[in-house]
């Protein structure tokens, strides 16, 4: 095969095996929250206090994810369900496409460049199996690291991009700060590179273009409907103790991602020490730098997968080169391959047609969620005031908003004060004062999964009645509560308990 034949092949089934990875979606607790409020966005504009959680006060409400939610109402607006999949998946494929062009461009083998995609792909899918902003981040994080590479690589005025870049991120994720992260690290290297090199005069001569545009790039920050409140407001909530979120606990190096992760890490190592001299320093100190990261909290292995092949693609070239040049093909060798070309990516996209066409709940791989209990509320017509878990918050406003407001949802610094949220935990892990919220005069109700402390101790309350329980959820009201009667006439509905297997939203 020649070289563009060998390319073509190679870049059609790398794609076609991204897009098979990327069109299974499972619902994600926040999905509905996503949608209800994008539309609202849509038809409102820019709301700046909650109108769905009876806790939330004049806690101004800071939707660091507007654009995002915009984009997912008009995806599903257009298509449903497989528009939102569709969206993940083009933005996905985005990425990969920009990280394997660029290792292509760079000198790479087509079919190694591919290889070294995989283990981007697979890490890839924990970031990518649900629909939410965080898609954004990563296309935005790709185009920083091509950006800062095209800089080493000896095109400045790539640097132009990066207030763009920057100004629009801002709007779409809470991510947009791994962006300026890894962006002060590149420029506090290529300052210490500069002074070792040119003393104090040759250091301003080489950095006076790049502080410009860092001083740009600081301006777009505020290019948001919050002003310098939304920079503030990220970097509070991104520098406070997260235990209870899986997304910000330490990588485990023995889970499966872990191993890939270390996988890859050695990849870039014994590529480097294969091709010394092909990753500039400041590059160098991103790189140290994501490696690092997952180590810290697991929400950043995406970045660590999306920027390792673009910074050692120079090396990569040189280490993995082929030794000989492809062959020119027979007629009847190009129309095997191209044959065999068309029938895998074909399987490869076909096999998960029939995945694009749900977002499904699925508790094996995400979690459950309360259907038959909310369907019953909804069915029932009772308002009120609904203590909900914190993961079903948003899945319970979608279906019961207006009538019945919840306490919590996973928006959580970007509504609720901590003090609340502090109350609610409290109140969940049955610790100190947990009846707090319970003892506001505005409670009406309880919703909560069997065997949470909180369950058990709300049934043993006398003040507090359950007038629900199947094998997933319960459902509490305040003993004397004027609307009881409603729920008592009431028929349960035959909907699944924990909604598995369902097509959503």
């Amino acid at each position: 095969m020649t070289k563009r034949w060998w390319s073509i092949v190679a870049a059609v089934v790398t794609l076609s095996a991204g897009a098979r990875l990327l069109l299974s979606t499972v619902a994600d607790p926040d999905l509905w929250g996503h949608l209800r409020f994008g539309q609202r966005s849509l038809a409102l504009g820019l709301e700046r206090h909650d109108p769905f959680s009876y806790l939330s006060g004049p806690h101004e409400w800071i939707n660091h994810e507007l654009l995002s939610e915009v984009a997912f109402a008009v995806a599903h607006q257009l298509a449903g369900g497989p528009g939102l999949i569709a969206l993940k998946a083009m933005v996905g494929l985005a990425v990969v496409a920009l990280v394997y062009r660029h290792l292509v461009a760079r000198g790479s083998d087509p079919l190694r460049s591919g290889l070294l995609l995989l283990p981007t792909m697979l890490l890839l899918i924990p970031g990518l199996a649900t629909i939410r902003p965080q898609m954004f981040t990563f296309l935005f994080f790709a185009l920083v690291m091509l950006v800062l590479h095209a800089v080493e690589s000896g095109r400045p005025k790539w640097l132009w991009s990066l207030p763009l870049v920057l100004g629009l991120w801002i709007n779409f994720h809470g991510g947009v700060l791994a962006g300026v992260g890894v962006l002060g690290v590149w420029g506090i290297a290529r300052s210490v590179v500069a002074l070792r090199a040119g003393g104090i005069a040759g250091a301003w001569r080489d950095l006076r273009f790049p502080l410009v545009i860092g001083a740009l790039c600081g301006l777009s920050l505020l290019a948001n409907p919050y002003g310098v409140g939304l920079p503030e407001f990220l970097f509070r909530t991104a520098t406070v103790p997260r235990p209870d979120i899986v997304d910000w606990q330490p990588l485990g190096v023995t889970s499966v991602p872990g191993i890939v992760y270390i996988g890859l890490t050695v990849t870039a190592v014994w590529t480097l020490l294969r091709a010394p001299g092909r990753v500039s320093a400041p590059l160098l100190a991103v790189l140290v730098t994501l490696v690092i990261l997952p180590l810290t909290a697991v929400r950043h292995l995406q970045l660590f997968a999306i920027g390792v092949p673009v910074l050692i693609a120079d090396a990569f070239a040189v280490a993995w080169r082929r030794n000989t040049a492809p062959r020119e093909a027979r007629r009847g060798e190009r129309f095997v391959v191209i044959a065999t070309t068309i029938v895998a990516s074909a399987l490869l996209v076909g096999t998960g047609v029939n995945e694009a066409r749900c977002i499904r709940i699925d508790p094996a791989r995400s979690i459950g969620f309360p259907v038959r209990a909310i369907d019953w509320l909804a069915d029932s017509g009772v308002e009120g005031n609904l203590v909900t878990f914190f993961d079903w918050g948003q899945y319970a406003l979608w279906h019961l908003a207006p009538g019945i407001k919840v306490s919590m949802d996973g928006r959580r610094e970007t509504v609720y004060s901590d003090s609340v949220y502090q109350e609610y935990l409290r109140f969940q892990n049955g610790v100190g004062d947990w009846r707090a919220v319970l003892e506001r005069d505005e409670t009406n109700m309880v919703i909560f999964p069997i065997g949470y402390p909180a369950y058990n101790l709300t049934a043993l309350d006398p003040e507090w009645e359950q007038v629900y329980e199947d094998a997933f959820a319960g459902v509490f009201v305040r003993v004397g509560w004027p609307q009881l009667g409603r729920l008592a006439r009431t028929e349960i509905p035959s909907s699944p308990v924990d909604g598995a297997g369902l097509c959503v939203p």
